[in-house]
């Protein structure tokens, strides 16, 4: 009995050292792809600082060069970059893993889109970095967003005129709309047929007018040609159009004396 004990006591060891190395491999493989998820991760918040940045300083390369977050650097290329690097006080990776992200944007050019790349770098307990992720993002400059973003249908009906021209800019409201612009916004998240008619919108207008001509329309279906009804020129179309409208509390008044919670 005893050596047969001995026998089943080998054979278990031996199950156990054939397949512990395979148990060990497969753990460190999960705790590599959490990692590598984390680096993704992190990459990606560093991408959406820039993009913060981008809001505020837009192409105006004065506003990037002062930007205290971001220093100025000329690449290997030759060109510009605009670097800075994003702490992540206080995340724990698991296991001492720590990180950060590197972030890199090239000189804006007005026109063009804003070239973003991002790092996102694991480090060891040690603070050796251990591995990382790159990812990088285009982006176009936004707009000023003038229109309508109607809940179900939006019909603009007949003479109406759209754009986003500032009529602070001119004398009188007539010289406004001989100069105005092509960048108004519309759209619908409805996904009807024709729940965007802008077909009568280019009527009734004055003799010295091009026809109607607007910048983007966007609808939630998913076939523009069914959901938009127009005549004229869009320059820009987007379907699968998605937003939200949350409900807002209207302001509390008291008496004559407007809003007493704002």
């Amino acid at each position: 009995m005893l050596l047969a004990a001995i026998i089943c006591a080998m054979v278990a060891f031996l199950i156990i050292g054939t397949m512990l190395p395979s148990y060990i491999s497969d753990y460190r493989t999960s705790v590599r792809n959490r990692l590598y998820s984390s680096a993704f991760a992190m990459a990606e918040a560093g991408g959406e600082e820039a993009i913060w940045s981008a809001y505020r300083n837009r192409w105006d390369i004065d506003s990037w060069k002062n930007d205290g977050d971001w220093s100025a650097i000329t690449g290997p290329d030759g060109d510009t970059y605009y670097v800075r690097r994003v702490a992540f006080d206080g995340v724990d990776l698991g296991a001492g893993y720590t990180g950060y992200a590197k972030v890199a944007v090239k000189e804006p050019v007005p026109g063009q889109q804003l070239e973003v790349m991002a790092q996102g770098i694991v480090m060891d307990h040690e603070g050796n970095d251990y591995l990382n992720q790159i990812i990088q993002v285009d982006t176009d400059q936004l707009k000023p967003f003038v229109g309508f973003i109607a809940k179900d249908s939006l019909n603009l009906g007949s003479g109406t005129i759209l754009g986003a021209v500032n009529t602070n800019d001119y004398p009188t409201i007539i010289d406004a709309l001989n100069n105005r612009d092509s960048d108004g916004v519309v759209g619908s998240l409805s996904t009807d047929n024709n729940s965007i008619v802008l077909s009568s919108s280019n009527q009734k207008t004055q003799a010295n007018m091009i026809a109607f001509v607007i910048g983007n329309v966007l609808t939630g279906a998913n076939v523009f040609s069914d959901a938009v009804s127009y005549n004229g020129t869009i320059n820009n179309q987007t379907s699968n159009y998605t937003a939200s409208f949350p409900s807002v509390d209207h302001p509390s008044a008291s008496s004559n004396n407007g809003p007493g919670l704002f």
